[in-house]
């Protein structure tokens, strides 16, 4: 028996941390189910821990397969609006400055994500899901 997956849909978007030395780009990205329209859930934001990028960690995609290993396909299927992004020095993000990536800065990074809802989709409550 084949059990035909609606579709989902996926939206990169960049976001701009200040800091007193500069600004660093963010990549974010987005997964949501198009069909949602009555069915919202929520906005979930994703953050990855010190070992590895963001998509890898949460939007696994394995070719051939038919099963979904993805939390955010799972998520979205569920009818949220789900992100996540690479802090500042893991993958698409900027990786200029010299620094360890203490957690301060990833929290730093998590609230610059969570301003860009505030401002772009009015988002005031999120589900937040790290690890470490």
């Amino acid at each position: 028996m084949t059990t035909t997956l609606a579709a989902i849909a996926g939206q990169v978007h960049w976001v701009t941390k200040q800091r007193a030395d500069g600004p660093v780009r963010l990549y974010v990205w987005e997964k949501y189910l198009p069909s949602r329209q009555n069915s919202f859930a929520g906005t979930v934001l994703l953050v990855h821990g010190s070992s590895m990028a963001s998509t890898p960690t949460f939007d696994l995609q394995v070719p051939g397969r038919t099963e979904t290993h993805s939390m955010m396909d799972h998520f979205a299927r569920l009818g949220y609006d789900v992100w996540c992004f690479d802090c500042e020095g893991y993958g698409r993000s900027d990786k200029s400055r010299d620094s360890k990536f203490y957690i301060a800065d990833g929290a730093d990074d998590a609230e610059a994500v969570a301003d860009y809802f505030r401002q772009g989709r009015g988002v005031e409550q999120l589900l937040v899901y790290d690890v470490s």
